[in-house]
């Protein structure tokens, strides 16, 4: 089988990997050795398809360059949530108290 490593797959063959997957309900390892790429590759492909084009005909209705646009990953910015810094003063009062440990304080931090 050979394998194409490190480099992006064709958008004719990223087109077969989702009519093997949608349309003939092949396994990944299947699917895989029609296309002669590896089967991780084949997984990583089908898990980056947006929930909209999980119907074959939607899939041919757009032209490449919509396809990689659809594909492209969502790139996030910055943080997920805005915690509040940790106050250190307070930290430091609190570690000289018995029983508290940093561990115990993290906790407390993350929730």
């Amino acid at each position: 089988m050979a394998k194409k490593q490190g480099k992006e797959l064709s958008m004719r063959t990223k087109r077969e990997v989702f009519r093997l997957a949608l349309v003939n309900k092949l396994s990944q390892r299947q699917i895989a050795q029609s296309c002669g790429i590896d089967h991780k590759t084949v997984g990583k492909y089908i898990d980056s398809l947006p929930a909209e084009l999980l119907e074959y005909k939607k899939i041919e209705s757009l032209d490449d360059k919509e396809l990689a646009q659809a594909l492209q990953p969502i790139k996030e910015t910055g943080f997920k949530t805005q915690r509040p810094l940790p106050d250190y003063e307070r930290i430091h009062q609190e570690l000289q108290k018995k029983g508290v440990t940093l561990k115990l304080l993290w906790e407390e931090y993350k929730e």
